[in-house]
This record gives structure tokens, sequence and C-alpha cells, in this order.
């Protein structure tokens, strides 16, 4: 092993097994790195998303003209959902007390966009400790901190953004319930469900994941918090039902009215969870190759630097999905027909594969065409994946190679920003 691997295998070391008067302050430093990152990257690329563009602009528009009294700003959404808007104003409302916390200024929102993104890393870890364990938990932290995708969704004012923050209130909630008898968690559960469709419809797709865990979950129900969580969720959608009648259901009949042409880009479903969790950069740097090629030219002297370190990040990734989705149908051996009694053997397994797959395979039937925004909200279920797969490893000679590939990816993806 060369002298450059086993400093980086060191620092993993350090991570994957730090000493609890270590622990706290390695959090805060992985926090700390995933703040300077989210700052050079709102102040280098100035929260610009080329393809964000027009959403953000409507996002403004709207959120004036809510101020204004404007009639249809008050009980619908920006984001656009089939020929209409999404149902409520909640988005529309976030924006705006983020621009106000941000000196009402575009620059001072952006700014509190990735001061909260930054924030959350401290959320993924905490949801990351409930299945991998503290010190595992903090090498979830460190490749959430430092992966491309997590900090390229981190600046910016436009809806996906908060949506893994939603996600991770969500995971941690419904695994709670799952864990102990009449959880109140249940009611966190049914508001963050009702309010994450205001923000991105992408969220109704986790809708029968949420109901089948319920189903099969072993602890018992709270209903009474289940009722009161009913009850505040549909009063998130009191403005949208209120301005609907008034306006003969004009939205809703534009969202039901209009179909969308079914996509062959649908298939990216498939390939985007393996781009997540590496650090392939999408085509961030622009549409064709040339773009590519460019930016590794200029940042590492060759391309193909970029294209070999990208390759060999796939296919790490690929092999942690693939062990991932093999342990899942390893669970489901001989309870193929009895799934309660599977996720009371292998809850934890279960649980990652119904909330990752089950809306994927819901969304591939639509045929319509998949953004890889959309996968923001599994973004801290699926980074837990890595630690897990590293966690679970069998043989030394495997570990040692995964621990020393793992631990150059965190330099090289703390450089490719």
């Amino acid at each position: 092993m060369t002298n450059s691997a086993r400093i980086h295998e060191r620092i993993l070391d350090a991570v994957t097994n730090a000493g609890p008067r270590k622990h706290g302050l390695l959090l805060l430093a992985i926090i700390a790195l995933g703040f300077a990152l989210r700052l050079y990257s709102l102040v280098a690329g100035q929260g610009y998303r080329e393809f964000a563009i027009g959403d953000e602009l409507a996002a403004y528009q709207l959120a004036l003209e809510l101020l204004a009294g404007v009639d249809y700003a008050w009980y619908i959404g920006q984001p656009t959902f089939s020929g209409g808007n999404v149902p409520g104003p909640l988005w529309t409302l976030f924006w705006l007390l983020s621009y106000k916390l941000g000196a009402s200024s575009l620059d001072g929102e952006m700014f509190v966009m990735m001061l909260l993104n930054t924030l959350f890393i401290f959320l993924v870890y905490r949801l990351a400790t409930i299945f991998v364990g503290r010190d595992y938990a903090l090498l979830t932290a460190l490749l959430y901190a430092t992966g491309p995708w997590p900090v390229y969704y981190s600046t910016g004012v436009w809806n996906p953004v908060p949506m893994a923050f939603f996600g991770a209130v969500l995971f941690l909630a419904l695994w709670d319930l799952t864990r102990h008898d009449n959880s109140r968690s249940i009611f966190h559960v049914a508001v963050v469900a009702a309010v994450t469709p205001q923000f991105h419809m992408i969220s109704v797709f986790y809708y029968p994941a949420i109901l089948l865990i319920l189903y099969l979950s072993p602890a018992k129900l709270n209903r009474k918090w289940f009722i009161y969580g009913v009850i505040a969720g549909t009063l998130v959608y009191l403005p949208y039902l209120v301005g609907e009648m008034n306006n003969d259901w004009e939205n809703t009949r534009a969202v039901f009215g209009e179909s969308m042409d079914r996509s062959y880009g649908v298939v990216k479903i498939l390939s985007t969870p393996v781009g997540v969790i590496s650090n392939q950069i999408g085509r961030w740097t622009d549409y064709g190759f040339s773009g590519y090629r460019e930016y590794g030219d200029a940042y590492f002297g060759s391309y193909i630097v970029l294209l070999a370190v990208n390759a060999l990040s796939l296919l790490i990734s690929l092999v942690i999905i693939a062990r991932f989705v093999r342990t899942l149908f390893r669970s489901l051996r001989g309870n193929w027909f009895s799934p309660k009694a599977a996720f009371k053997a292998h809850p934890a397994v279960l649980f990652f594969g119904i909330l990752l797959i089950l809306p994927s395979l819901l969304f591939l039937l639509t045929g319509h065409n998949y953004g890889s925004r959309y996968s923001i909200v599994a973004f801290p279920l699926l980074f837990i994946l890595p630690a897990a797969f590293l966690k679970n490893l069998g043989t030394e000679k495997t570990i040692r190679f995964f621990r020393t590939a793992l631990a150059l990816m965190v330099v090289f993806l703390s450089l490719i920003h």
C-alpha cells in the first residue's frame, strides 16, 4: 500500500473509529467542511442553475403577487404540475420567509437556503446513527457533506432544494413509529406527507410506501395522533379548497385535464441512485461531452483523470446499490407471502427497500421524464448505503480495498467543487 493510500485510510479510520471525546469534534469539523464547500459553491457559482432559472423567477413573481394580494397567489403554488400548479401556497410562504431572513435580498435568501442545507448534515447524521451506529454515521455525514449532488442542490431558491430536509424528518418519524407502540411520530408523518406536495409533487409517490410500512409495522399505531395528523394535514389544504371552490376548480381541472407525454427519460430513475452517491457530476458542466472535457482539463490537468475517478466512483456506487438489492431479496427469501414476518425479521432492510424502490417503480409506470432532482427527498437514505456497505464487508482484503477507495473518493469530492 502506498504512503498516500495509508494516509487516506488513516483518515477513514479516524472517522469510523473515533473515541467519545473526538466524536463531537469530528462531527463539527464535518459540518464545517460541508459549510465551506457549499459557501464556495454559492460564491463561485452564484446559485446559478440553467434549468432552474424559469422556476426561480416564477417563484419570485408569485411571491410578489401574494404580497400584492393577487387572487390566485394565496391558494396555488409556483411549481407546475401537469397542466396546472401544485395545490397550496406553502412553497411561496417558505420562499418569502427565507427572503426576509436573508435581509430581503436574493443573495441573502440563497445564503439562508445554503445555511439550512448545511445544518441538515446533522439530520443525516442523526438518521444514520439509527441504522449504522454512531461511528459509521460520521462517515455518512462526511460523504453527504462532500458529495457533489448534495452540495449542488444546497444552494439556489428552487423548490426541490428543501426536499431533503423533509425527507429526513419523514424517515426519522416513520422509523420511530415502527419501533414503538403508540408513537406520536405518526402525527409528524401525516403532516410532512401533507406539506411536501406543495413543494414538489414527487412526494405523492411516497404515499403508498408510507402506507405499506404502516401496514407491515409490528408496533401498535397511535390512532388518536394519527387522526390529529390527518386533521392538521387537511387544514394545510383549506386555502386551496376555498380558492378552487371560488374559481370553479380551474387549477384542479387543469391538473387532471392535460396528459403528459411519455418519455424514454423515465429510465433515468434506474441509474440516478448510482449517480447520486458517486462523484460523477451529471450534465452540470454542459449538455455534451465538450464541457466535461474542458472542465477536466482545466481543473485536473487532463479530463482523463476526472473520467477515471468518476468511472471508479460509479463502479463502487453500482456495487453498493447491487449489494443492497441482493440483501433485500435475501431478507424476503421464504417470506414473499408473509411480508409482515419479513419486516419483523429485517426491519431496516425492508424500510430502506420500500422507501427507495416502491416510489421509483410507481413513477416508472407513468412513463414520464424523470429528473435527477426528483431523488432529493431520498438523499438521506441513499447516503447511508455506502456506510452500511462498508460496515458489513466480510474479508479483510475487500475491507482494505473499499476503505482506501472511499477515502480517495472523499478527498476527490472536496477537490471537485
